[in-house]
């Protein structure tokens, strides 16, 4: 054999996808599976006749058949919410449960789409785009490129992960809060404290961020002992993370001027059945809740199935009941599984994202829209990514089981059906 004749087993290394183009793969090829989802859905369906006032059609996209049915699903049900507070501000009763910069950059990128919707999509694939490519850094300098690899595809395919490319604020939230530990993992901490200051305008539970972030602090300095954690955290540089409530403080004070109410975010809230409670108590009822549902969908017996389709009463019983709960146990012991894997300031982070949701459970259903709450605890898909490490098959068979979840959500979504 030639000397500068590569070997077949050097060959067939370098047929392989690299790390970094098989994470640009999975995006891409989960976004295309996505949009045909809701552009076939539409195709086929048209759009469901929605409740006055759910479907405004003063925020269109821009005038066309093509258009419309490519991107006017995914401005669905919270997009609503929306592209009305980009366009027109708080204006209608509740809307200040809506954080203000995901809006305020729809509103900007406005300008140059022409159109609301248009412009959510664009933020929003921006956003998410951006988030990926710093995750991936993150996780490569931590562990290596497969993993980072194998992370970005779990989140790209989560069954919720339509989301981030919907008119919905989960994608920008998640590059802020990814951000804050890309800039604090280099300890340019004053980069940090803005992208978390960002992370709380964009969901209040950006201000959470400060946990992870000081435990951060504690891993860089390798303190061990109470008194160590207390000297690590008690710096100069500690004072870039008043940033983070500095960006709720700025919307209350918004709220102050315009409505006399600070914490009317808060009170909004109420709109949508949810209200502080035990987070015990929340989890026991929302296993009662699944409990039935599984039983109820399970008792149609032939005719379970036809029922599971977008639209039918199995479809959205276990999509407000049980896929939640599913979520939450199935996260928390992913959770527990990698807590010798990751970083404390890893698994913190997916821990609080969590539990945080079941200190506001819903009234009917405790754990509605969990499964979109959990999608922006990125420290879970590394930590799936870890578990996974050396088995291949595994691997492949979670994408496809996910990827199949994510084209049902996804296309009872588009069809205006609730799913999270």
């Amino acid at each position: 054999m030639n000397a500068h004749q590569p070997t077949p087993a050097a060959r067939s290394r370098k047929a392989k996808l690299s790390p970094a183009v098989w994470a640009v793969v999975a995006f891409v090829a989960s976004r295309a599976v996505i949009v045909a989802a809701g552009w076939a859905a539409i195709a086929r369906e048209g759009v469901r006749v929605v409740q006055p006032g759910m479907l405004d059609h003063r925020y269109g996209v821009v005038h066309g058949r093509l258009a419309s049915r490519l991107l006017g699903p995914w401005a669905n049900w919270d997009g609503q919410w929306f592209v009305r507070i980009a366009s027109a501000g708080y204006r209608r009763a509740y809307s200040e449960a809506f954080f203000p910069l995901y809006p305020l950059a729809v509103r900007a990128a406005h300008r140059v789409a022409g159109g609301y919707v248009l412009a959510g999509v664009i933020v929003s694939w921006v956003a998410i785009a951006l988030a990926l490519w710093l995750l991936y850094r993150i996780v490569a300098a931590r562990f290596d490129s497969s993993i980072a690899a194998w992370t970005v595809a779990f989140l790209s395919f989560f069954p919720t992960s339509f989301y981030l490319t919907a008119v919905y604020s989960e994608s920008l939230f998640l590059l802020f809060s990814v951000a804050a530990f890309f800039f604090a993992e280099r300890r340019r901490w004053a980069l940090a404290g803005l992208a978390g200051m960002f992370a709380a305008l964009t969901r209040n539970t950006g201000l959470l961020l400060l946990i992870p972030l000081a435990l951060l602090m504690v891993e860089q300095e390798r303190a061990r002992g109470a008194g160590a954690w207390v000297r690590a955290v008690l710096r100069p540089r500690t004072l870039w993370l008043a940033l983070l409530p500095l960006g709720l403080l700025l919307y209350m004070g918004y709220l102050q001027a315009k409505f006399g109410q600070p914490l009317l975010f808060a009170e909004a809230q109420t709109t949508w059945g949810r209200k502080l409670a035990s987070p015990i108590g929340a989890l026991s009822s929302a296993s009662l809740v699944a409990g039935r549902a599984a039983l109820s969908v399970a008792a149609r017996g032939a005719h379970a199935w036809s029922s599971l389709f977008p639209g039918g009463v199995g479809q959205r019983l276990v999509a407000r009941t049980l896929v939640p709960w599913m979520t939450l146990v199935g996260w928390l012991a992913v959770s527990l599984a990698a807590v010798r894997r990751l970083p404390l300031s890893y698994t913190a982070w997916s821990l609080v994202l969590l539990v945080y949701p079941l200190f506001f459970p819903a009234a009917t259903a405790p754990l509605l829209s969990y499964q979109r709450f959990a999608l922006v605890a990125f420290p879970l898909f590394i930590a799936l990514a870890l578990l996974t490490r050396g088995r291949g098959a595994a691997r492949f068979v979670l994408l496809a089981v996910s990827a199949a979840l994510m084209l049902w959500m996804a296309t009872s979504f588009a069809l205006w059906w609730w799913v999270a």
